[in-house]
């Protein structure tokens, strides 16, 4: 092999490796958020379980309480609140929310989905998800859409 083709093989090389280490997801070495079960609320409206959740890391993220897990005669369902709209949380910040329970269950698990925004060549990996699920459907995605990475978060069974 001649010396050319070593540099420019070492080159490609480079890089692909700094391409990889830009676009690859990085392991979960920090959780974004902390989730936690504060207790159960009952007045008029009904049941709702209270929970917090706090922003773990240095950046805003944005998270969307909405679902509850839970057991009825053995089956499991999902319920949808009525609080399922995005919300910023700050950094190093902590909000309490209310999940609506229905009246009959005794086992559940509430969720959330959190959330950051990815820009630049962090969300490549989105970018081609997203157009390849959406882009041959509906036309080509534009590059101007900003993509959030989310991720559920769950608290521990709660039995009462």
């Amino acid at each position: 092999m001649s010396k050319r083709m070593v540099i420019m093989l070492v080159c490609v090389i480079c890089v692909a490796g700094a391409f990889l280490a830009l676009t690859v997801p990085r392991g979960k070495s920090q959780p974004l958020a902390s989730f936690t079960y504060l207790g159960t609320v009952a007045n008029l409206t009904g049941r709702y379980g209270r929970f917090s959740i706090s922003n773990c890391c240095d950046l805003p993220i944005h998270y969307i309480p909405g679902l509850v897990q839970f057991y009825s005669n053995g089956i499991v369902r999902l319920v949808q609140s009525p609080a399922s709209f995005r919300m910023e949380l700050q950094p190093h910040h902590v909000e309490t929310f209310q999940l609506a329970l229905p009246a009959e269950v005794t086992r559940w698990h509430g969720f959330v989905n959190v959330g950051q925004e990815k820009k630049g060549l962090a969300s490549l990996l989105l970018r081609i998800k997203s157009f390849v699920h959406y882009g041959f459907k509906n036309g080509a995605f534009s590059p101007t859409v900003s993509f959030h990475d989310g991720r559920l978060v769950a608290t521990p069974e709660v039995e009462e």
